[in-house]
């Protein structure tokens, strides 16, 4: 989220309010497009990156003295809800801009509210027969309800936005995604996560994530994703 949604929703407000005060409301379109799905190709892997190695992560990385295997599970359970809403906490950066950009900050905050009231009353509902992560996947539901909710009143403002273009990347960012979660699903059971940091379980998690990286890179280069060819011409550019 810090990474890449901060970052990218803070880099594009520039060129998105440049583009309204200009008058170019089709470059507006164009950029928002384009952000959302730079934004799905980055949080949608992640998202099933870390569902899928959130108790080996966790195990690795602070599973030693007084914080045991059980501690372990129970934080990967909460992880589980909150990646969840990754896509919305990531796609609010970029949405939110957009809104800025047009000078209306009034319509992200009244949604605020409403997905704020959600959280509360979700949390309330959840916390009991879920616990933490009750409380966690209420989190999630009342972003992914400001997300979209604020996207259903953006594309209607916005001249000849495709939906189409979006949902065909968003369906070859799902399916690059799924061959990866096969190949991490495959490696999953070569470590033994309740014993946390061990040579053997270090290994495997840098082979899952390295594996699983590759596994993505590759099937979104064999399914066309143009949001793969936008970054690497982008590094391109850059010598990178």
């Amino acid at each position: 989220l810090g990474v890449f949604a901060i970052a990218l929703g803070t880099a594009v407000l520039p060129s998105m309010s440049r583009q309204v005060a200009d008058g170019d409301m089709c470059g507006l379109t164009k950029s928002v497009s384009f952000s959302l799905r730079l934004i799905a190709f980055f949080t949608i892997p992640a998202s099933v990156a870390l569902i899928l190695l959130r108790e080996p992560i966790i195990a690795v990385l602070f599973q030693r003295g007084k914080f045991t295997y059980f501690d372990t599970q129970q934080t990967a359970y909460a992880l589980l809800w909150y990646t969840a809403g990754l896509w919305a906490f990531s796609g609010l950066k970029v949405v939110t801009q957009a809104f800025f950009s047009l000078k209306d900050t009034r319509t992200p905050v009244y949604v605020s509210i409403v997905a704020v009231a959600m959280n509360l009353g979700a949390g309330l509902l959840l916390m009991g027969p879920m616990r933490q992560g009750g409380l966690a996947l209420a989190t999630s539901l009342a972003a992914s309800i400001n997300v979209l909710i604020l996207f259903v009143i953006l594309v209607r403002r916005l001249p000849e936005f495709s939906s189409r273009e979006l949902l065909v990347s968003l369906a070859r960012i799902i399916a690059a995604s799924v061959a990866m979660g096969a190949v991490l699903a495959y490696a999953l059971p070569l470590g033994d996560w309740s014993h946390g940091l061990t040579p053997r379980n270090f290994a495997v998690l840098l082979a899952c994530i390295a594996g699983g990286l590759a596994a993505f890179v590759v099937s979104a280069y064999l399914l066309h994703c143009r949001e793969l060819k936008s970054l690497r011409s982008f590094l391109k550019e850059r010598g990178l």
